[in-house]
């Protein structure tokens, strides 16, 4: 903030906010929006959606505050109807013929506040949710503890992993659960022989400790060709999952695989980034950030 001289003459002062100034890949992802509000809006209808939130926390270190998702549930049922992860893939043979968007709410990573503040909030509205856990976090192993310390950048103390009680109450309640691999590495530059062992050791702690299957699982980041790649989705299959989701920014088509599905990160109270993201101003976006990471992503793809 600095100061400034008032027009009345007497020489007080007055605050006068700093001005904003935006980086070059921030004006390019307004502008890349922006064109998908004015071409690619009036064009579609009935599309399929999956959200995926990380952190809801009133210190909103890494997410949304309980305030702000509050809001974007009483819009999505309001505006769109709120389906399962799993049905959207029967869904996509009906995109574009729906009367309402279907969207489908994902959370990544296993965060304490989940159970804290999304929890209560998702049974309050009575909407179902699938959680993908990354499953050395929750375990409390030393070197995923390490990995999330890093990622988060010091605010360990804010971002706690969820209890295993805390998940078992959540399922019972209807929630469903996948997993975000074992230590949340980028599994594009891990050998194959650890790529199996992140998949299918997290789908073994998760099942044990759940007491359920879990067929469905996140890629670590979720940029195709960074973060994961065909091999990555292979030794998925194989490890025994079904489904597996990217973070690419589109809605769900016939075409997309079903180890490739797309979501949109949802990091903002903004309601109308939410808005954009649903009605699909941000395929555009999705696609420059696929092709051209660089333009409009921080570190070159893993925004």
């Amino acid at each position: 903030m600095t100061l400034a001289r008032t027009g009345d003459g007497r020489g007080t002062m007055a605050v006068v906010p700093p001005v904003r100034m935006l980086s070059p890949r921030a004006v390019a992802r307004q502008a890349i929006i922006g064109a998908g509000r004015r071409i690619i809006v009036p064009r579609v209808s009935g599309r399929i959606i999956i959200l995926c939130y990380h952190s809801v926390h009133p210190k909103r270190p890494f997410g949304v505050t309980p305030e702000g998702f509050e809001r974007h549930l009483t819009w999505l049922k309001a505006y769109c109807d709120l389906v399962g992860f799993t049905d959207v893939v029967s869904l996509a043979t009906q995109a574009g013929r729906l009367k309402r968007h279907a969207v489908a709410i994902t959370f990544d990573d296993g965060y304490r506040d989940n159970y804290e503040f999304a929890f209560p909030l998702l049974q309050r509205h009575r909407v179902l949710a699938t959680f993908f856990l990354t499953a050395g976090y929750l375990e409390r192993d030393p070197a995923a503890m390490e990995t999330f310390q890093a990622f988060l950048r010091g605010r360990p103390d804010v971002l706690k992993p969820l209890e295993w009680t805390q998940v078992r109450e959540m399922r019972r309640a209807g929630m469903s659960f996948g997993a975000h691999s074992y230590s949340h590495r980028n599994l594009a530059r891990l050998s194959p022989s650890i790529v199996e062992r992140e998949g299918k050791s997290s789908k073994d702690i998760i099942e044990s400790r759940v007491g359920d299957s879990v067929y469905a699982m996140a890629y670590p980041f979720g940029l195709p060709g960074r973060h994961y790649t065909v091999r990555t989705a292979q030794i998925m299959a194989a490890a025994g999952y079904k489904y597996a989701a990217s973070t690419v920014f589109r809605s769900i088509s016939q075409r997309d695989s079903q180890f490739a599905l797309p979501r949109y990160p949802v990091s903002e109270d903004d309601l109308d980034v939410l808005r954009d993201q649903v009605s699909g101003a941000w395929d555009f976006l999705g696609c420059v950030r696929e092709r051209l990471p660089w333009l409009v992503c921080k570190g070159g793809g893993d925004w």
